[in-house]
């Protein structure tokens, strides 16, 4: 019952916000235009494979797309590679995001772990709908515009611990194909059956990304690190236009390569705070690189089973706000966002996007920790009693489960100096 109000509230706030961003309000979107024209980027638009930079949606574009720091679900594998070494579920994601005008995008991406070592792989399309008309309003051809990319993630987190969680590694590699539909050639009349697949392309391209967690200023008790920072490599490589070309060459194509650094801090155990900036590269021309591009958000989690996300995107000159609404929908994981868009027209740009993201469990990690909490308690019991061989044989047991459970390995020196000491006075009292 309590379930089905927080979806009535859902749509409720949706449908209020939808609403609300319909009114017309020309002057002061007018107004915002103005004062973020001042941001508006000179190099935008000259690099290809645009969807890479267009989010599948989910938890990360309702965050403001401030997600290198953060990165704690299925949607890591677009932000921060690394993550996959530190997730606690294996998951998969199924996302669908409504982009401008008829512009879609459909992503699927699976991760999983093993102690310290994760993986995940991603299908990501877009697709356009393309049609033709000649002079008197017939169609004369049509298909889709697409891009489909296609990534593999492996990730390690080294030195992991008990109060030092680590710093995990990793890296997806990537390819990208663009297909582009035949259309009709102007000195012909006919469709030209080579003139989509001329400006058809395919990219290749790896991202690198680095995760540090850890403690700072934290007003809660728990194991989890409260303080992240995530530094990634995104899409960098190269990519190639013109597979039929008349003089065989092909093009050149610069990838939207960029550096994100991205931060995530949880004061409070439902308050979390994101932030990420993030510098565009042009490899094949680094003077006509973009602009840094900012992203911020909250979350906030409500209940065990319901959040809501809020966030802020500054690319260029076109802000984005955006609203989000995550709950356990029977067994699945459901996020629900708004975002606007203010561009340089007067009239908003509104879109929602959906994911849903199913759990598969987390390989009996949960179960692992409490019996390492169960044993370490049970040592120091039998510390407490002077078992010290006992107590030693426990936390021994607790450190097989878990190699890098640091309580256990202090405790066994402390119990191991005591044996150590007791024996010296033994030898003492044999001498006297």
């Amino acid at each position: 019952m309590r379930k089905n109000k927080f979806l009535l509230i859902t749509f409720i706030l949706f449908s209020l916000i939808k609403s609300l961003a319909s009114l017309e309000y020309s002057d002061v979107y007018a107004d915002v235009s103005e004062f973020f024209s001042v941001f508006i980027d000179p190099n935008e638009g000259l690099t290809s494979f645009r969807s890479l930079l267009i989010p599948s949606g989910g938890r990360p574009e309702a965050l403001g797309n401030a997600y290198t720091g953060m990165a704690n679900d299925v949607s890591y594998i677009e932000y921060n590679p690394a993550a996959s070494a530190v997730l606690d579920e294996t998951e998969i994601g199924v996302f669908h995001n409504a982009w401008i005008l008829d512009t879609n995008v459909e992503s699927f991406v699976f991760t999983s772990r093993k102690r310290n070592l994760g993986w995940g792989a991603q299908i990501k399309a877009l697709y356009l709908p393309f049609t033709e008309y000649d002079l008197f309003g017939n169609s004369v051809s049509a298909g889709y515009y697409s891009e489909t990319i296609a990534a593999i993630n492996l990730a390690y987190n080294f030195f992991a611990g008990y109060t030092f969680k680590g710093l995990a590694v990793g890296t997806s590699l990537k390819t990208a194909f663009r297909s582009v539909p035949d259309y009709v050639n102007a000195e012909t009349d006919q469709i030209d059956k080579n003139a989509g697949l001329g400006q058809s392309g395919l990219a290749f391209m790896a991202d690198l990304g680095f995760l540090f967690r850890f403690n700072a200023f934290k007003f809660y008790s728990s194991r989890e690190a409260n303080m992240q920072v995530g530094l990634s490599f995104m899409h960098f490589g190269a990519g190639i236009t013109g597979f039929a070309q008349a003089d065989g060459v092909f093009l050149d194509d610069p990838l939207p390569s960029k550096i994100n650094l991205g931060f995530s801090y949880k004061p409070i155990r439902p308050l979390t705070f994101v932030a990420d900036i993030s510098q565009p590269l042009n490899l094949q021309s680094i003077g006509e690189s973009g602009l840094l591009s900012f992203g911020g958000g909250m979350a906030l989690q409500i209940t065990p089973f319901f959040a809501l996300h809020s966030g802020f995107f500054l690319s260029g000159g076109n802000p984005r706000f955006s609203l989000g609404s995550e709950f356990m929908l029977f067994s699945y994981l459901a996020n629900v966002n708004y975002t606007l868009d203010l561009t340089s027209s007067i009239n908003p740009i509104s879109r929602f996007s959906l994911a849903l993201k199913m759990n598969l469990g987390d390989k009996g990690r949960k179960s692992d920790a409490e019996k390492v909490d169960e044993l370490y308690v049970k040592g120091l019991e039998a510390y407490y009693l002077l078992h010290l061989e006992e107590a030693i044989r426990l936390w021994e047991e607790a450190l097989e489960i878990d190699p890098g459970f640091d309580p256990a390995i202090i405790a066994i020196k402390a119990a191991q100096a005591t044996i150590d000491i007791q024996e010296k006075i033994r030898d003492i009292q044999k001498l006297e």
